[in-house]
């Protein structure tokens, strides 16, 4: 049966464009539908997703298809949606340095730089998972890092020295969240990107927490994350080349926060 007024909420990778509805979601319609209009703004093979942002926690992914060569003056779609999964805007004066890919790690395994990152973020700790009074199995819950895979494609090495991140509307009424720089701490090699090499990068950005998830210190003045819906989250990174010379690159990651069942039994 169909269901009107319904906000659905999409989003894409860079490379594909939303055209209409313009902020990326709008309400269905009597026949249970919200329809719009996306724009290709470079060939290649995009992620689009498109979730229910009210309650019904579900979502859809599909691959979009961009052929052909972008016309000679094509500058893309100046105001449009879009563009929040995955990838990232370059801001390095050269554009020689970028972040190609940034995802979110939220099962544990961040300890490796082989982790996989997804777009999932649990914001809610099942106190029993088997509902059986009889035991009481804790639902895995863990903190939320961020992964980040940066090309360097200067002619010289580039450290990466800080990670700073922000996201709004983190609790449903309008609160933004922007954190201090935070210093990279990990292996030389793990945040220095070889001439013609990469990086990857895996920093903590939400924290578990008495069963809920929070940006910033929980004990301080950290926010509990309590808005279910598709939230933009901001990176930005900073560095420097071999010879001293600053390198800033900004990436945005647009993931659903929600209550995802965890339970292994």
């Amino acid at each position: 049966q169909p269901v009107a007024n319904i906000n659905v909420a999409c989003d894409s990778e860079q490379g594909v464009a939303i055209l209409d509805p313009q902020r990326g979601y709008a309400l269905t319609n009597s026949a249970g539908v919200m329809s719009g209009v996306i724009g290709c703004e470079a060939p290649g093979s995009f992620q689009f997703l498109c979730r229910l942002a009210v309650g019904a926690n579900r979502r859809r992914f599909v691959s979009v298809q961009c052929t052909g060569e972008a016309p000679a003056g094509f500058d893309g779609f100046p105001g449009a949606a879009g563009g929040g999964l995955g990838g990232g805007s370059q801001t390095d004066n050269d554009g020689a340095v970028r972040i190609t890919a940034a995802g979110f790690i939220d099962d544990g395994s961040a300890g490796s730089t082989s982790a996989t990152a997804g777009s999932s973020i649990d914001i809610s700790q099942i106190s029993d998972c088997d509902g059986d009074a009889t035991t009481f199995d804790v639902e895995p819950f863990y903190d939320t890092y961020v992964k980040l895979m940066v090309q360097n494609d200067r002619a010289e090495q580039v450290r990466f020295e800080t990670l700073q991140y922000s996201v709004t509307d983190v609790d449903g009424r309008g609160t933004e969240f922007s954190s201090k720089k935070l210093g990279l701490t990990q292996e030389a090699d793990s945040v220095t990107a070889d001439s013609g090499g990469s990086a990857t990068i895996i920093m903590p950005v939400f924290k578990a927490y008495a069963g809920s998830k929070y940006v910033g210190d929980p004990l301080g003045t950290g926010i509990r994350i309590t808005n279910r819906a598709l939230l933009t989250v901001s990176f930005t990174l900073t560095g420097k080349t071999a010879l001293g010379e600053s390198v800033t690159v900004k990436a945005r990651s647009t993931a659903s926060f929600g209550d995802f069942l965890a339970c292994t039994n």
